[in-house]
């Protein structure tokens, strides 16, 4: 909702939205490979009503690994 044109369209959706974006093209494009051949898992924050307008609608998508010790530095275009 970065352009604010969009009613908050319930948490479920939001929710969804948010894992599509995470998991998805955003996620293939950061580490270097699809989220389904990962070792890493995703973690999403979505905004809730109250939030929608105010943050934009962005969502926060962390990347961690649940093997091993805390990762070093960024995951980007690691291929992991």
């Amino acid at each position: 909702n970065a352009d604010r044109d969009r009613d908050y369209p319930g948490d479920d959706a939001a929710s969804d939205e948010a894992i599509e974006r995470c998991a998805g093209d955003l996620f293939t494009e950061f580490v270097g490979i699809a989220y389904a051949n990962s070792e890493y898992e995703v973690f999403y924050i979505y905004p809730q009503r109250a939030q929608w307008n105010k943050t934009r609608g962005a969502y926060i998508c962390i990347v961690y690994s649940l093997d091993g010790p805390t990762l070093p530095g960024s995951v980007r275009g690691s291929n992991r």
